[in-house]
């Protein structure tokens, strides 16, 4: 079946509802998984208004924020993407890759739905985010489940790979936030609006 926006979305749905039909939803094909790297681009723009419940991006100010989203973006998936590449090799899971990496990318969709469970509270000044600390971690790692989830079934892997997999969504993550401050982007580096993040 053609990778097509419905069949993406209910496949975001599912997997989120730990559903294993949600990962076949997915493509195995090359050309699935190239269109399916607009995505994680696409979800830049809607982080944006995010940013001040984010203490790592709120510094920024706009353009420079929109630099640092767009470098954390290809940064973090690039990372991600590319050490599950060549994790496959040793499981003999080269063929399976597609899959996995094509549901990846849209599983960007349903961590800014999630997510914005604790954002929108932040932000509208109903719940203070001190309050909502453990509940952002809650969610995080709900994320990484689904992650971990996709991983198993997509890459037809045992639980161990697949929980391995999860984290390390997170690890690249962290990292690319690292490497925004290693290259020196600062919040005084471009002037222009205010801050306006980030979600994974």
């Amino acid at each position: 079946m053609p990778q097509t926006l419905k069949t993406s979305l209910r496949g975001c749905y599912e997997i989120a509802l730990f559903l294993k039909q949600g990962v076949e939803r997915f493509e195995n094909s090359k050309a699935a998984f190239l269109q399916s790297l607009l995505i994680p681009l696409l979800m830049i723009p809607l982080q944006i208004p995010l940013a001040p419940a984010d203490p790592e991006l709120s510094q920024y100010p706009l353009m420079t924020l929109v630099v640092a989203l767009s470098y954390r973006c290809i940064f973090a998936t690039a990372f991600f993407l590319g050490t599950v590449w060549l994790l496959t090799w040793p499981l003999e899971r080269k063929d399976l890759f597609f899959r996995f990496a094509t549901a990846a990318n849209w599983l960007n969709v349903t961590a800014y739905v999630i997510l914005l469970l604790y954002f929108l509270p932040v932000l509208s000044g109903v719940v203070p985010q001190q309050a909502l600390g453990n509940f952002l971690l809650f969610l995080i790692v709900f994320v990484m489940a689904l992650m971990s989830f996709t991983a198993r079934h997509a890459l037809n892997t045992n639980w161990g790979v697949g929980i391995g997999i999860g984290i390390l969504v997170l690890i690249a993550d962290i990292i690319a936030m690292a490497m925004l401050g290693g290259i020196g982007i600062q919040s005084e580096a471009v002037s222009v609006m205010p801050p306006a993040e980030s979600a994974p």
